[in-house]
């Protein structure tokens, strides 16, 4: 009875190791796929953002030299508004053209984030401003100024944004690679343990007791 009870004990090890180990690489494959799905937009999405701001801002000085043929809705306007969509997904997540953004919790990126999407309403109101007033607003008025450091302010932020993003998705690969030691070495206790557990398991006696 004691030898039944031992090999039925065993005989079931060898279907809970296997399948243990199949749940601990489909949760690590399923964690990683989806952090790395996050994660890479947060690549490139602060330079997205930068390209943005600066077309907008190349555009716009175009226009206020002189040039009619700029299209303020579409070429200005248009730049800044995606360039705080971009933001805005950022902090509380969404659909970006690199794919879905995680939202971003508490921290230095979220701080960053804040302040460049107030920068960034910001810019768009002295943008509006500076072009009612363009009859009067020549290089070194007030408005001009005042324009030119939100600008500059805006890119600050956003270089120090990407900064602080690297290290988040440092952190995230970091856990990754945690997660897959602790997985490798959670298998290799159990296939060890079965291993002892079937070199210890008694012959079958074929002989009449």
């Amino acid at each position: 009875m004691n030898r039944l009870k031992r090999f039925q004990k065993f005989d079931l090890l060898i279907v809970a190791v296997p399948l243990l180990a199949i749940a601990a690489v489909l949760y690590s494959m399923g964690l990683m796929s989806n952090t790395m799905d996050q994660d890479q937009p947060l690549v490139g999405i602060t330079e997205n953002l930068k390209l943005k701001v600066a077309i907008a801002h190349l555009w716009f000085e175009e226009a206020i030299s002189g040039d009619e043929s700029i299209n303020l809705s579409t070429q200005v306007y248009a730049n800044i508004d995606e360039a705080l969509a971009l933001a805005n997904a950022m902090l509380d997540g969404g659909q970006t053209s690199g794919g879905m953004v995680r939202a971003i919790g508490e921290g230095a990126v979220r701080d960053h984030l804040l302040r460049l999407r107030q920068n960034l309403q910001a810019w768009r109101t002295l943008t509006d401003q500076r072009w009612r007033e363009r009859a009067t607003s020549t290089v070194g008025t007030e408005i001009d100024q005042a324009y030119d450091a939100m600008f500059e302010g805006i890119l600050r932020l956003a270089d120090a944004n990407d900064k602080a993003l690297d290290q988040i998705v440092a952190q995230d690969q970091a856990m990754l690679t945690r997660i897959n030691f602790a997985i490798i070495g959670l298998l290799l206790v159990l296939f060890a343990g079965m291993s002892v557990l079937g070199g210890a398991q008694p012959a079958c006696s074929t002989g009449a007791a």
